[in-house]
């Protein structure tokens, strides 16, 4: 007995197949019209976010991109520890740069700290090539 035997006997069969057609291209139509959630994609490394140094109160515009650049270089050289420190203010020398969005902070600490699992300590990001 065939395809077509089989579904032209059991007409539900031909439903079921429909609705899971269907379903597969819902899903793929939401994942290809949803902003990018990769940590390291184009979209988000130009978002502009708002650091505070909370040593000297001042703020400061930057995109997201050279701060997740700053942060696998500090976390790398063990310069942070854990998201309680931030990026180096440039005026005083601290590490007291942190984002408004607490949760935004933390996890751009764990995704620094699991690149740098990857890397040999001391070695600075995109340098990988270099010899």
């Amino acid at each position: 007995m065939g395809l077509r035997e089989s579904i032209n006997s059991k007409p539900w069969l031909g439903w079921v197949m429909a609705g899971v057609f269907a379903v597969a291209g819902v899903v793929m139509y939401m994942r290809l019209n949803s902003g990018s959630s990769e940590p390291f994609s184009a979209d988000r490394s130009t978002e502009m976010m708002t650091i505070k140094f909370t040593d000297t109160g001042e703020e400061v515009q930057m995109p997201r991109g050279r701060v997740q650049i700053q942060l696998i270089d500090l976390v790398g050289r063990g310069l942070i520890k854990d998201a309680s420190q931030g990026i180096q203010n440039p005026k005083t020398g601290a590490y007291t740069g942190i984002p408004f969005d607490k949760q935004d902070w933390e996890s751009l600490v764990n995704i620094a700290k699991e690149s740098n699992k990857e890397r040999p300590r001391g070695q600075s990001p995109g340098k990988e090539g270099a010899k």
